[in-house]
């Protein structure tokens, strides 16, 4: 049973456990993750991105390219390819992510 504390709270491996809110980014290296918070903290995990996209599936994150999974709660800006995090990163969409999101954002 899960408890009030731990129901919005999702499992990056570990025994770690984050909530989805606090996360900026969720970046790539190799078989490992870097897990941006937006208190400045990273979190690295061995865990790879395709599972952490898994999880994070039901919150508002889209993944942007192969490197980086973003929370749209902390996107500032918007350009034709790209996105502007809070913390000034621009991360850039792959070629086919940005048609599929300019599609999206169409309908």
């Amino acid at each position: 049973m899960k408890t009030i504390e731990n129901a919005n709270q999702v499992s990056i491996g570990g025994r770690q456990k984050v909530c989805p809110n606090e996360v900026i980014m969720l970046q790539a290296d190799v078989n490992y993750s870097i897990i941006h918070l937006s208190d400045g903290t990273k979190l690295i995990v061995a865990t790879t991105l395709k599972k952490l996209e898994e999880r994070f599936r039901q919150f508002a994150f889209i993944r942007m390219n192969k490197s980086y999974l973003v929370n749209q709660q902390f996107v500032v800006e918007e350009h034709e390819n790209a996105m502007k995090l809070s913390n000034s990163i621009i991360i850039n969409f792959s070629r086919r992510r940005g048609r599929n999101w300019k599609e999206r954002q169409t309908l």
